[in-house]
């Protein structure tokens, strides 16, 4: 009966911790994205110790860095960026307008084109349905949801930093939880874990740079009207797997096409030449920038697949960006806990320590704390504890 009773509670814990796991849904992706940030950028401050620099001041420098990059690229963007899309809705319409008047008198193509062309009422009355009786609610709407992501992505940065300068005590504490015999198992996966992760977001991260740049440049070169709009969306949407490609690809090529069907398609080479630019940028994101930072054929298609299935139901289009570097760490924890529980326990056999061994071993170590740069106090201190043990023992031994 206590058997019973115990598993029964054992369940009913498991499903509240899930309950409350999916109630507090946000509040666990945004410290889940916390640790892929901080996983990410610690390569960076490792880099930075490793050229001579301390270990908080590195730590320092790297966010420093990152938010320097990424304030640079967004400032740089954001003027073309807001006359592109003040652009668009104007030659759209007025493209829309040309083919209703003009093209009914063309050719073949046009009056096809322009027979199944809805009118401007139906357009009119399908943006009034989409947007509502009050158009401006909508933007303060769109406005709101935008400061609200960027104060998440702000605290994200900030809780990052947070877990980044204190994560062996986070690590100790948290690890506490689990069995004396399981710990070190346990730490392994999870440093795996957030290794892959961190890799996996260093490299969507460079890749969505790279993207705006490369997207954008090119289609200026090749005179795309849109070249800021088109490499901001498409840089957002290569980090959806499998569906950013064609969707960069279409919205280049869709985007050309008001300004070829305002000048009488003396601009046709645009339009296919805006697909075969945004195809090569991606083409190099894919195959030349991303092996370098993570290798995808290391875990399951099918895997990140269902996942993906999984998570695009929950969180929606979202839930497609996630879905990999979820499937990375649960892979991760199931292979080293099968490979864990597999693994024999090996025999070790220690050499006895003697009194003079251990003096020995002692002085070793604070040899070895004389020569570090850094001041370890409490290191220092439980070398002298030792010592006034071992002498206490010495004592009681001769006595």
């Amino acid at each position: 009966m206590k058997r019973v009773a115990f598993t029964a509670a054992v369940v009913l814990a498991t499903l509240a911790a899930l309950a409350l796991l999916w109630r507090w849904r946000v509040v666990v992706l945004l410290f889940a994205a916390s640790l892929a940030v901080a996983s990410a950028l610690r390569p960076m401050a490792v880099r930075l110790v490793e050229s001579g620099w301390r270990g908080r001041l590195a730590l320092g420098g790297a966010y420093f860095m990152f938010a320097t990059g990424t304030i640079i690229l967004a400032l740089s963007i954001l003027d073309p960026l807001s006359e592109n899309i003040d652009r668009l809705p104007r030659e759209a319409a007025a493209a829309h307008r040309h083919v209703i008047e003009r093209w009914p008198e063309g050719n073949r193509f046009q009056r096809f084109v322009a027979s199944r062309m809805p009118s401007t009422n139906e357009v009119d009355d399908s943006l009034a349905s989409f947007l509502g009786e009050r158009p401006e609610r909508w933007l303060v709407l769109t406005t709101v949801d935008a400061a609200g992501i960027v104060a998440d992505v702000a605290f994200v940065i900030v809780l990052s930093l947070y877990w980044s300068l204190d994560r062996v005590h986070l690590e100790r504490l948290w690890l506490s939880m689990a069995p004396v015999e399981q710990r070190a198992m346990v730490r392994d996966v999870w440093r795996d874990v957030e290794e892959e992760v961190g890799a996996y977001v260093r490299s969507e991260g460079i890749q969505t740079a790279a993207a705006v740049v490369l997207l954008g440049a090119g289609l200026y070169l090749v005179g795309h009207p849109y070249p800021a709009l088109v490499a901001c969306v498409g840089a957002v949407a290569w980090m959806i797997p499998w569906f950013g490609g064609p969707i960069t690809v279409a919205l280049a090529m869709a985007t050309a096409l008001p300004a070829w069907v305002l000048e009488e398609r003396s601009l046709w080479p645009s339009v296919p030449a805006a697909g075969a630019c945004a195809g090569i940028v991606l083409a190099i994101l894919e195959f030349v920038v991303e092996p370098r930072f993570f290798d995808r054929r290391r875990y399951n298609s099918l895997f990140v697949i269902l996942l993906a299935a999984g998570f695009f139901e929950l969180f929606g289009w979202i839930g497609l960006i996630l879905a990999p570097p979820a499937a990375a760490a649960i892979q991760i924890g199931v292979e080293r806990a099968v490979v864990g529980r597999r693994k024999p326990t090996a025999v070790v056999t220690k050499e006895p320590v003697t009194q003079n061994s251990l003096r020995e071993r002692l002085r070793g170590l604070r040899s070895d704390l004389a020569e570090s740069d850094e001041p370890r106090p409490h290191v220092t201190s439980l070398i002298d504890r030792l010592e006034e043990v071992a002498t206490g023992l010495e004592g009681k031994l001769s006595g």
